[in-house]
């Protein structure tokens, strides 16, 4: 089932790797009462509390019209972006994405940098990725990841969670080459957590738990590969045999060639 973790993840199963959402820090607040419903909007958000969440980023932003005589585009962007992780848990990912799309439409309009675009490209994948889309999720990680990389080379905390997410759209995909390609995915991520988090951080576990699920489908499928196939479910060849030379007909039962 899915749930929401602050840090970490949208989905869990016991047979399948986690995707690991990215931090999106609430913008400063014009009075403290619009700050402690986001806080609190949150809480709700992390506890499944998924209406009571709704309604107090509605007010949220309310009462930020009411502080500043209007929403600045750049913070509807935000509330757009939260609003739409609440339904995305709520499964309702219809809704979820035309919220992403508003708000990446509104942050194209503005210009407000790689580092939101490549924030709303992930938005974007996860999405994708709960709606069943697995291969326009990879597309769109995969951009968000060449975003980060050109704002923040070298090792990042944001640029490892699109490695892990990758691995995860990539071990979803099934086929053996694509397992191994997210194992390596996974470790990269994982590697870099381990130096910048530490091994008891939710994201560190979280990769390390891909990792070891990744690997372990992917021996159980060498395994089902190397079994030699019992004679029973050898399938005969299809093509016809030779014809007999000489005279006589053939046998019963020899028109084929050998099994």
């Amino acid at each position: 089932r899915r749930f929401v973790r602050v840090w970490y993840t949208m989905w869990h199963g016991e047979a399948n790797t986690c995707l690991i959402k990215e931090v999106l820090a609430a913008p400063v607040c014009p009075a403290p009462s619009v700050q402690e419903n986001l806080a609190a909007a949150l809480r709700h958000h992390n506890h499944g509390a998924f209406k009571e969440a709704l309604q107090l980023y509605e007010a949220a932003q309310g009462e930020w019209a009411l502080a500043e005589g209007g929403v600045p585009p750049s913070i509807s962007v935000y509330f757009n972006i939260v609003m739409a992780d609440v339904y995305e848990s709520m499964r309702e990912d219809g809704t979820a994405l035309s919220l992403v799309l508003k708000a990446k439409q509104l942050a194209d309009q503005i210009d407000l940098g790689e580092e939101q675009e490549a924030l709303l490209l992930s938005r974007l994948a996860s999405v994708f990725y709960h709606m069943g889309d697995v291969n326009r999720a990879l597309g769109y990680y995969t951009k968000a990841k060449l975003v980060r990389e050109k704002i923040a080379p070298g090792i990042h905390v944001d640029t490892a969670v699109l490695y892990n997410n990758i691995g995860v759209c990539l071990d979803t995909l099934e086929p053996l080459f694509r397992r191994e390609d997210a194992i390596q995915c996974f470790s990269t991520g994982r590697a870099v957590f381990l130096e910048l988090l530490g091994p008891n951080h939710p994201r560190t576990i979280t990769a390390s738990t891909s990792l070891a699920k990744a690997q372990s489908k992917t021996q159980m499928n060498y395994s089902l590969v190397l079994r030699p196939l019992s004679a029973s479910l050898v399938v005969p060849p299809t093509q016809p045999a030779p014809k007999r030379r000489g005279k006589g007909k053939a046998k019963k039962g020899k028109g084929r060639g050998k099994r």
